[in-house]
């Protein structure tokens, strides 16, 4: 696999989901529900959201290293989704290539 297809899969995984990681629409759509369709707090509370997941899984991959690689790379994709969520809520459209 080549970088630009890694690159790729990695842009589709952010807004497309994978396994348990959600889809970015499915985030953004859940958070702006919860939020009373207010945008700016819908995304509020997804970097909210983000930061406490962060946290938590920057602390585990800092007590086992490679044996929690498995843990800390969906993280990093999980990441990925939220920027799509705040992205899709603000009204962009997630299939067009930045």
């Amino acid at each position: 696999m080549n970088i630009q297809k890694l690159l790729e899969w990695i842009v589709n995984v952010g807004i497309q989901g994978f396994g348990v990681l959600p889809p970015a629409e499915k985030v953004a759509e859940d958070h702006l529900s919860n939020c009373g369709n207010d945008c700016e707090k819908a995304i509020n509370s997804i970097i909210s959201w983000r930061t406490t997941y962060a946290a938590t899984a920057e602390l585990v991959t800092g007590l086992g290293g490679l044996f929690t690689l498995p843990v800390s790379i969906p993280s990093c994709l999980f990441c990925l989704i939220l920027c799509f969520g705040g992205k899709y809520i603000s009204g962009y459209s997630l299939s067009q290539r930045i």
